[in-house]
């Protein structure tokens, strides 16, 4: 490891210092009510230590995400330039999740203040070319403002296929998105694939188990919407996927696989905490070995973003009065 990359390894661990760490987020999943739980976060987030004790759970997602902004900001900073481009096409996943949030209020014909708050937050600072999102009501203001996005066409082609569902949007976006932070990863470095080849295994494993059992779609039908890509899964699991006829025929299959783990003594509504899970699992450990190359850095967003979704569940948890060890249940540590 050369003197720059130990360098970026040593902000990396200074700044996941701060993360609140298990016991604290179990801490935070035992307190009486939401305004308990804003003081007691107040108090361990050194960089949220200003903001009202009566905030509500929107404006803490939004302070977290300008948390996960100002992070950007920092590791773009100290990344060398050939590794900045990757970076740049790693975090137009947010792009994505703002054009879906969006996108959801326009096709439902809804009031998009929430959502709108939630997206300006991230088009003001980073996705400025596409901040006229927040604006639209219709497929052609929403398509019109995407023009100068990367994920324009797909967006086109959706909107001008009025037959497709919201969840095929998701999904085509994320395809594009996998596919050309794949292609760009194996031109730098094929060590750095771990981490996105891992999920783009474990994202086919979702898609297909829902497409066939909510949606009943044909072998044929579901190949065309996956990613045409394999890390760890064999081109033969692929297959036996596209034929499984149950949860049974999942935990199977994916017990001869590298990702048995997940599957092992799970009931079905387990699946989707198991494989986050097992991401996590996979990122704490490759992030604290300490080896340098972008992985590291994925492995810090990701563990990020764990933080950032833990602390909204439990506050949400105690929002609606949720008992203690069901919210202590969905906590991924």
């Amino acid at each position: 490891m050369n003197l720059r990359y130990a360098s970026i390894n040593a902000k990396l661990k200074g700044m996941y210092a701060k993360f609140l760490n298990k016991d604290e987020l179990y801490q935070l999943s035992r307190q009486n009510d939401l305004k308990n739980a804003v003081y007691f976060i107040k108090n361990e987030l050194e960089v949220l230590k200003n903001i009202d004790e009566n905030v509500t759970r929107l404006t803490m997602e939004k302070e977290l995400d300008k948390m996960i902004i100002e992070d950007i900001y920092k590791i773009e900073k100290i990344l060398p330039e050939k590794e900045k481009e990757i970076f740049k096409t790693y975090i137009s996943k947010y792009e994505i999740k703002c054009i879906i949030e969006i996108y959801k209020s326009v096709h439902n014909n809804i009031d998009i203040n929430n959502s709108s708050e939630l997206v300006n937050v991230w088009t003001k600072e980073i996705f400025k070319n596409i901040k006229q999102i927040s604006f639209a009501t219709n497929d052609e203001q929403f398509c019109e403002a995407l023009k100068n996005s990367r994920y324009y066409k797909v967006i086109k082609e959706y909107i001008e296929n009025k037959s497709e569902s919201l969840a095929d949007l998701e999904m085509a976006l994320y395809k594009k998105y996998f596919k050309d932070l794949y292609s760009k990863l194996i031109k730098l470095n094929k060590k750095a694939l771990n981490l996105i080849g891992q999920n783009i295994d474990l994202l086919n494993i979702q898609w297909i188990y829902r497409m066939k059992k909510y949606y009943r779609l044909s072998k044929e039908e579901v190949r065309k919407k996956i990613l045409n890509i394999n890390y760890y899964l064999t081109k033969q699991s692929i297959e036996d996927l596209l034929e499984l006829k149950n949860y049974e025929d999942l935990k199977r299959i994916i017990d001869s696989t590298k990702y048995s783990k997940i599957v092992q003594n799970i009931e079905e509504k387990s699946l989707e905490y198991e494989i986050n899970k097992y991401l996590y699992n996979k990122c704490k450990k490759e992030f604290m070995i300490g080896r340098y190359n972008i992985n590291t850095v994925f492995c810090y967003m990701t563990l990020k973003e764990f933080q950032k979704q833990n602390i909204i569940n439990i506050l949400g948890g105690i929002n609606y009065k949720i008992d203690k060890r069901e919210i202590e249940s969905k906590i991924i540590t």
